[in-house]
C-alpha cells in the first residue's frame, strides 16, 4: 500500500479478504480529466492465481465498474508488479 500511496493513490486494505470477493486492496487513482479510476487488487506473493479467483475478481470489478488488478512481487528484483486481468 505504501507503494501506491507514494504515487498519490488512495488505498485501503480489506480486512480478512478470504471471503467471496477475493479483494485485498481497494485503490482510487488520482483524478485525471474529471474521471476517477477504482482498482480492485488481489495480492499474491507468488503471482499464481487460479482461473476461479481471476473470474471472481473480474466479476466484482465489473459489477462496480472497477478495474481488476493482480499485485505480486517479482522474484528477480523484489519489486511489486501490477497486472490488469
Amino acid at each position: 500500500m505504501k507503494h501506491l500511496e507514494k504515487q498519490d493513490y488512495l488505498a485501503y486494505r480489506c480486512a480478512s479478504s478470504k471471503g467471496t470477493s477475493k479483494v485485498d486492496v481497494i485503490c482510487i487513482a488520482p483524478n485525471e480529466k474529471g474521471f476517477v479510476k477504482i482498482h480492485l487488487i488481489q495480492c499474491k506473493l507468488s503471482g499464481i492465481v487460479s482461473q476461479f479467483e481471476k473470474d471472481q475478481l473480474k466479476q466484482a470489478a465489473e459489477k462496480f465498474g472497477c478495474l481488476p488488478v493482480l499485485a505480486s512481487k517479482s522474484k528477480e528484483d523484489g519489486k511489486i508488479r501490477f497486472e490488469m486481468i
